[in-house]
């Protein structure tokens, strides 16, 4: 496919990008549909455009995670499957209707109305959130012409934007769980709760034709209508109704707002206008729940605008906590936080900040909303994958654990926000705040609601605090009481002036009204599509027949007049009021404030007053009752004008005749008024005369309690206010203790319910290891009943082969790490022992928790499988001369053994994928035997052969094989062994040829054979006679030499010792007797060279034949030898002997240890250069064992590094050792050393 014509071209067709106007002057703006699929999304994107119509009059975005096969695009594989065009677009493409564009997901998209650009990403973010991206943009672009598609696929992207899909007003649809071969992605977002529609793939391109259509049925009345038509009508019981279901009043928000969420709803329900949807809400109660949610908009992600965020954590953030004192607090409103991803978010923000300080203040966040669904989802603290677009990966792994298939808010992070549920317009607030953080609420509520709000906030923020508003929000032009800290990021201070208001009224929200009904007496006849309902006409009798009459709050504020009251009310000039006592005739206004008073203490009161209006006077009765019984108007009251008597005022003559002007009479009147006023007045002073005195002596009195009553006024003011707010959070706080506590109870439930029903045997301890809880199980392997619980793990017996109970829960407790082992019981019952840590969840170490699971059954299939396994093992060792090969149920092949490459010369890379066929003969193919043999496995289970194959090179070989049928969890297939037999099929005729040649020759050579075996034998008697002969001599040898070197060893120490001891003593007589120094120093040397020949001659009669063999056995003499060697040769030598005791070994026994010994030190001290060496000799068995090892260079025994020397001492030792029918190994490597290892039969030489 080539890149998309970026044509400037206004077209008439339904090709025009969208956005653009046709030539006959029609919008031709298409819905747009966001596709978005990830693993087995290919197949079905396949499936869904292959269903889609040619011309459906929509515009397609398709994103997938991964391309879908390496060696093609995916806009070529859904070209193949629709005539629908399909573009790549590589920089930027105009949207056009009825066109689909296959969108990457490792590139950056921005979407423009009729415009989509691709670029670099220019920041690194997670791809498994792509999806969520581009329903994001699409639905800020398209709002409720916006349609998401989900299918197929794994992780949860995806799910967060269709809750911004849903927030704009647009259509939600996901792929049935149940039909997509990767359900993940479509239970996500069903979860999610913004799903409008599940639907097998077949079904959701009519759906979407549907919707389109429906789109363009859609009637709704204007955003201000002038008559009231029967939409406008439909539209105020469609609000009554909602009231009146869910106690909630949607008056207060925007009408352009509410239209836009019906407008969504007759989408879903497929209602061509308002009248239909009432007759639908109340036909099917459950779609007002459905309005509900679309109302209430409780969708919300992680830091958004991430811009206003940075601002708020670097200028704010740190403003707060320098105005906190050491062991303050700060506190946080986040009214309409949904599911509580703005919390989190400024938890995290202020918990960031606090750790770098030495003694932060604590921390408090009130997160509230109206909606109990959406506080219960940011009270668990679950959110999905995707957030990893929204959240930093360092915040991931600092604030939140991940639980598999979603991440968990820390508990760290959780107790820092308080859910709760509250209605902003008529719940009373906090107080005391330092931050409110209401963002995208404002800007669905009309503009007096605004105010109304941002007076609460007003109240709610102390002085000094600080608003944070949504992008598309502002407090500016709504009154006083905030200066703008920073515009563009929408954050506000609340000035240091009082609260606007004290405690703002719990009162119903003041919105949009109904249009007032026309004045005029007698309803005309309703022209077409103006249809007046029993209530209007009710409403009109009323107005007409019912006294006038005016609704009032407790500000005396006017909030509702009916159509006469108009006559007693006189507007004045300059600003506007709406107090009816300002605006109020002046007949009537003193007599009126005394009712209001007197009526708000006793619920009613009137009073009969002369009023002269339009020159008449008249005698009205002035009512006022006040509203109780009604939740959230208290305070308001009606106040009611009733005409008794009126009569015309007259003129009086005057003195000329005529009558006087209206000035003069109007005079005369207020004269009259007058002189009974000072009567009045006169009278009136007389009796305050007599009380002045009175007055004045307790003045003083009265003054001083003012003051007193003035200031604990104020306190008391303050103090209600500060009781109120504290109410309110003891509210929230007791409603959250409530759901904690129910938790518990719940969790509690289900623990013993658990406990009960595991097949587990569990043991808890605490650290002092008593016993805390068992379950049932325990009872199979501990003598465990109810009242052990409390007493030492020590004091409770088992059926444990081993006791290490104990110890293995102090070793734990100690490296609190768990500890596994295999146990078994007395009666032989193998189980797994697994003893860990009992953390709580503040991660605190309070005793152990001991596990026992029966492995049993594992340990007896062990046992099968071990016998099974070592005869498969055999199997395989032998089958190297056997191709094995699998195929798949075409006949594919799948894996590939190295036999088989060595006989075909094929490598697995070349052959997987590939058909069976390819090794079969070209006869062979052209007869399908390849096929007959598939086909007879799959029939009969197993198929035998033996055929030419081919090879690689184009050879043949002949094989003989098996192929079996394959079914197991993995599918099905197939296997197949063979052995080449190409050389012996090949010797067939060879053998047969020379068989009768073969068998005169084995007969020939047989009788041959014959004839030599019995020279063998007789050579081999010879040969074992001459060997003992050999042996017996050189024993009578080695006896001989012992005998010779004891004699001399004798001779030397008897007689020339005696010599050497006798010419040294006079030496020594002579050396006392020289006169001269020369000779005194000649005899020295002489004596000092009889020394050394005495000891050489000693040290020689001992090498010759040491006396302590005889006298004191073997161990001393190699201890004394040891010695004595090291002395001598300057090599350090340790000697090890043990369990011998006092028992002796025969003396030819020890003679020949003793030599062997002797001879391998003095080829240590010859040849291996060693410093240090290390004898050993111990019984072993019925053996005695002689060890001698040096760490000197070592030698290879190849034959030519040895001497002369070293040769015939190593043979030396074999032939001592063959003597006593013992054995010697060497083993030695250069430059690591030499060990001679010699083990002799105990009995060799018999016994001492």
């Amino acid at each position: 496919m080539t890149e998309e014509n970026e044509s400037s071209e206004v077209l008439e067709t339904s090709d025009s990008p969208i956005g653009e106007v046709s030539s006959k002057g029609e919008n031709t703006d298409p819905m747009l549909v966001a596709i978005g699929a990830s693993a087995g999304g290919v197949e079905a994107l396949q499936e869904l455009f292959g269903a889609m119509p040619a011309e459906p009059g929509l515009t397609f975005l398709v994103m997938l995670h991964t391309a879908p096969e390496p060696d093609g695009r995916l806009s070529e594989v859904i070209q193949r499957k629709t005539s629908i065009p399909v573009t790549a677009p590589r920089r930027s493409a105009k949207l056009r209707m009825n066109h689909i564009y296959c969108l990457p997901c490792d590139r950056e998209l921005e979407l423009l109305q009729g415009e989509v650009l691709v670029t670099e990403r220019k920041f690194d973010v997670d791809r498994s959130a792509a999806i969520d991206l581009l329903f994001r943009s699409v639905a800020g672009i398209y709002k409720e012409r916006a349609i998401s598609v989900l299918l197929s696929g794994t992780g949860a992207d995806g799910s967060l934007g269709t809750g911004r899909i849903r927030e704009e007003g647009g259509v939600n649809i996901v792929q049935d769980p149940g039909q997509a071969q990767y359900p993940s992605m479509p239970r996500s977002a069903i979860e999610q709760g913004s799903v409008d529609f599940v639907l097998p793939l077949e079904q959701i391109p009519n759906k979407l034709v549907s919707l389109r259509q429906n789109a363009e049925r859609i009637q709704l009345p204007p955003e201000k209508e002038a008559t009231r038509t029967l939409s406008e009508n439909a539209l105020i019981e469609i609000l009554a109704l909602l009231r009146a279901r869910t106690r909630h009043d949607f008056l207060g928000y925007k009408r352009s707002t509410v239209l836009r969420r019906i407008e969504r709803r007759m989408q879903i329900t497929e209602c061509e206008d308002l009248t239909e949807y009432l007759m639908h809400l109340r036909q099917h109660p459950e779609e007002v729940q459905g309005l509900l949610r679309d109302l209430l908009i409780s969708v919300t992600s992680f830091f958004r605008d991430p811009q206003a965020f940075r601002q708020l954590e670097s200028e704010i953030v740190p403003r707060l906590f320098a105005e906190i004192k050491s062991g303050g607090q700060i506190r946080v409103w986040v009214p309409g936080c949904a599911t509580g991803e703005e919390a989190y978010s400024q938890a995290m923000i202020l918990t960031e900040f606090a750790e770098t300080l030495n003694q932060p203040p604590s921390l408090q966040i009130f997160a509230t909303d109206i909606d109990e669904s959406a506080l219960a989802a940011g009270r668990s603290g679950l959110y999905p994958h995707t957030i990893s677009a929204d959240v930093s990966e360092q915040r991931l792994r600092r604030f939140f654990s991940n639980d598999g298939a979603s991440y968990r808010v820390k508990r760290e992070l959780r107790e820092l926000v308080l859910f709760a549920p509250q209605n902003l317009l008529r719940d009373p607030p906090f107080s005391k705040l330092n931050l409110i953080s209401c963002r995208n609420l404002l800007i669905y509520i009309d503009r007096l609601t605004q105010e109304r709000v941002l007076q609460t906030f007003h109240f709610a923020l102390k002085p000094g605090g600080y608003l944070f508003l949504g992008s598309s929000e502002s407090a500016e032009g709504l009154g006083p009481g905030f200066v703008t800290i920073d515009k563009k990021s929408r954050i506000y201070q609340r000035d240091k002036s009082e609260a606007l208001v004290k405690v703002p009224p719990s009162a119903a929200p003041v919105g949009w009204a109904p249009v007032p009904l026309p004045q005029s007496s007698s309803p005309a006849a309703p022209s077409r599509g103006v249809v007046p309902s029993f209530s209007e006409l009710h409403y009109r009798m009323l107005e007409a027949f019912a006294p006038p009459s005016v609704l009032i709050d407790e500000n005396y504020e006017i909030v509702h007049i009916s159509e006469h009251a108009g006559r007693y009310l006189q507007m004045t000039g300059g600003e506007p009021s709406r107090n009816l006592l300002r605006i109020l005739h002046p007949d009537l206004q003193h007599e009126l404030r005394s009712l209001l008073i007197e009526g708000s203490q006793v619920g009613q009161a009137s009073r009969r007053v002369s009023i002269a209006i339009d020159g008449q006077e008249s005698l009205l009765e002035v009512s006022v009752r006040t509203v109780t019984g009604t939740a959230g108007l208290s305070g308001f009251a009606l106040v009611m004008f009733q005409e008794v008597e009126r009569r015309v005022v007259t003129a009086p003559i005057n003195k000329n005749g005529g009558t006087e002007t209206g000035t003069e009479a109007l005079l005369l009147k207020v004269e009259e008024q007058l002189r009974q006023t000072r009567d009045q007045l006169r009278a009136t002073v007389e009796e305050y005369e007599t009380s002045t005195e009175e007055l004045k002596a307790s003045n003083e009195e009265l003054q001083a309690m003012n003051e007193e009553l003035r200031s604990a006024s104020e306190e008391l003011e303050t103090g209600k206010e500060e009781l109120q707010s504290l109410n309110e959070e003891l509210s929230t706080l007791n409603t959250e203790l409530k759901e904690k506590v129910e938790e518990v109870s719940h969790a509690n439930s289900d623990l013993q319910n658990l406990m009960a029903s595991t097949r587990i045997a569990t043991l808890f301890v605490d650290r002092s290891l008593r016993v805390k809880r068992y379950t049932p199980s325990l009872q199979e392997i501990f003598n465990i009943i109810p009242t052990d619980i409390g007493r030492p793990l020590t004091h409770v017996t088992h059926n444990l082969a081993s006791d290490n109970l104990a110890a293995d829960a102090e070793k734990v407790l100690e490296d609190l790490q768990t500890l596994e082992r295999e146990v078994v019981t007395k009666d032989g019952r193998w189980y797994i022992l697994r003893s860990l840590p009992y953390r709580t969840t503040d991660h605190k170490i309070t005793g152990v928790v001991i596990t026992f699971t029966d492995i049993q059954e594992r340990k007896n299939t062990e046992e099968i499988l071990r016998a099974k396994e070592e005869r498969l093992r055999l199997l395989v060792d032998s089958s190297r001369d056997y191709a094995i090969m699998t195929l798949d149920s075409q006949g594919k092949f799948v894996t590939w053994n190295p036999a088989s490459e060595s006989m075909f010369g094929y490598s697995a890379v070349e052959v997987i994928g590939q058909p069976f066929r390819m090794i079969f003969t070209e006869e062979d193919k052209a007869a399908g035997q390849d096929q007959k043999e598939l086909s007879t496995a799959e029939r009969n289970g197993k198929a035998v052969d033996e055929r030419w194959h081919v090879r690689k090179d184009g050879t043949r070989l002949y094989l003989s094989g098996v192929m079996v049928r394959i079914d197991d969890s993995s599918g099905k297939g197939f296997a197949k062994i063979a052995r080449d037999l190409t050389e012996e099929h090949r010797a067939k005729t060879e053998l047969a040829r020379a068989k009768d040649e073969l068998e005169v020759r084995v007969r020939e050579r047989t009788e041959e054979l014959a004839t030599a075996n019995a020279q063998l034998r007789q050579e081999i008697v010879e040969h074992t006679r001459l060997e003992q002969r050999r042996l017996e001599l050189v024993r009578r040898l080695v006896g001989t030499q012992e005998e010779e070197r004891r004699r001399i060893s004798r001779e030397l120490h008897d007689q020339l010792g005696q010599l050497l001891t006798g010419l040294r003593l006079r030496l020594e007589r002579l050396q006392k007797e020289a006169g001269s120094d020369v000779a005194t120093k000649t005899v020295e040397e002489l004596l000092e060279s009889a020394r050394q020949l005495e000891a050489e001659i000693d040290y020689l009669a001992w090498e010759l034949r040491p006396s302590m063999l005889d006298d004191l056995g073997l161990q001393a003499t190699l201890e004394n030898y040891a010695r004595e060697w090291s002395e001598h040769s300057g090599v350090k030598t340790t000697f090890h002997s043990q369990r011998f005791g006092s028992r002796r070994l025969s003396p030819l026994l020890e003679t020949n240890l003793y030599r062997i010994a002797q001879e391998a030190l003095n080829n240590v001290a010859k040849h291996s250069q060693a410093a240090k060496v290390e004898i050993i000799l111990e019984p072993r068995e019925n053996d005695v064992v002689l060890i001698v090892e040096d760490d000197g260079r070592g030698f290879v025994d190849d034959g030519k590094s040895e001497t002369a020397g070293r040769k015939l001492g190593l043979a030396g030792l074999h032939e001592r050792a063959a003597l006593m029918n013992g054995t010697i190994e060497i083993e030695s490597s250069e430059g690591k050393g030499t060990t001679v290892f010699v083990r002799i039969p105990m009995q060799a030489g018999g016994a001492d």
